[in-house]
């Protein structure tokens, strides 16, 4: 009998863990689904790998914006849609990521929007990398999916209105869903427990510590929705011809420094708090009357998706915007150069070092610093 009851304890021990075991190992192999990647929990080796399933990031993330920054992780999001058959996007992709991977001391979650067959190919790409520069690897940033047909679904009203005012013709390049998804972030239910981001497009390329970017949240006051720079180029001269013709001493579509010069959504700082909470920017997404009358009194009819809408935005509500230095985006695309050759120069006009360069209207950027 007393040796029943000291094996008793032992048997119930080694039954609960077994249990133990059996659960950790559900949890590591079960079905359940495979959208982060974190590069620690890569296991490299004759080109395969093995990365463990997490839990989806919207319960992993809840950093807010404090004083002491550096403690922060950063959210980067970036767009990788119908990538499958693109080369020359995935070769974007990849130098985006290696210049922000390979220059940073920061720890950082980077979000990619596309479908499955995207999401499948990021990852083969983020490996190559981390394949080639992991003897310099120090940090370990997280890979979150977010599948673009799920989100486009979510903000389908505000894309449809978007499309209508800010894509021209139809069906154009920029009338895609996704270029109309940075309207509303915040609205987006698996980005709910993050406060700031950045966006970047896909050709782009950084030459220094993304870190330094994302500083730049602490000298933008609350009211200040978005962190954007000029666009660079008469774009917006043009596209307001006609209410300039009616308003001759108007400061909409002049240069910099005191024009209303418009935006570049390339790179995008944004407070997804400050834009939870703000009543007038969410009345322009909830009341597309509003918007029309706005597009309206500056006869304005874009086609360049997001950067048409933060760009309207800012000739009534400038308040709503950080202008960041041309350095963090430095457009190269000299599209309209020809045909405003008087003027030109004065949007362009930037002061290196440069940041961040924007190979815009698929400008090679390789040799350009």
């Amino acid at each position: 009998m007393k040796s029943m009851k000291i094996i008793q304890p032992i048997l119930v021990a080694l039954v609960l863990y077994i249990v133990i075991i059996l659960c950790i190992i559900f949890k590591m192999f079960g079905n359940e689904p495979d959208s982060t990647l974190k590069l620690q929990d890569l296991t490299i080796g004759s080109s395969k790998f093995i990365d463990k399933k997490f839990q989806h990031a919207k319960t992993l993330i809840n950093f807010g914006l404090s004083k002491d920054i550096f403690k922060e992780k950063i959210n980067i999001l970036i767009q990788f849609v119908n990538a499958t058959n693109n080369i020359r996007l995935q070769r974007h992709f990849y130098n985006l990521l290696e210049s922000i991977i390979s220059k940073s001391d920061t720890e950082f979650i980077i979000f990619i929007t596309g479908d499955a067959n995207d999401w499948m190919l990021a990852k083969s790409i983020i490996i190559s990398i981390y394949k080639k520069i992991k003897q310099h690897f120090r940090l370990h940033p997280i890979m979150q999916y977010l599948d673009i047909n799920a989100v486009t679904k979510e903000l389908s009203k505000i894309i449809l209105v978007m499309q209508d005012l800010f894509s021209s013709p139809a069906g154009s390049y920029y009338s895609k869903s996704l270029f109309f998804i940075p309207l509303a972030l915040h609205r987006i239910n698996s980005l709910r427990n993050v406060t700031h981001l950045i966006m970047i497009d896909v050709d782009i390329e950084l030459r220094t510590d993304i870190r330094h970017l994302y500083n730049i949240f602490l000298q933008m006051g609350p009211e200040q929705l978005f962190g954007l720079a000029r666009e660079q180029q008469p774009t917006y001269r043009h596209i307001t011809s006609a209410y300039r013709k009616r308003h001759k001493k108007t400061a909409v579509g002049n240069p910099p420094p005191f024009g209303l010069t418009g935006f570049n959504s390339g790179v995008k700082l944004v407070n997804l708090t400050s834009l939870r909470h703000s009543k007038l920017y969410n009345s322009y997404l909830d009341y597309p009357v509003k918007l029309k009358h706005l597009a309206d009194k500056f006869s304005f009819r874009g086609h360049l998706g997001d950067q048409d809408f933060f760009t309207l935005l800012s000739f009534l509500h400038k308040d709503m915007f950080y202008e960041l230095p041309c350095q963090w985006n430095r457009q190269l695309c000299e599209w309209w150069r020809s045909i405003y050759p008087l003027v030109f120069d004065q949007y362009f006009n930037c002061t290196p070092p440069f940041f961040a360069v924007h190979g815009n209207c698929d400008t090679k950027i390789e040799s350009y610093y």
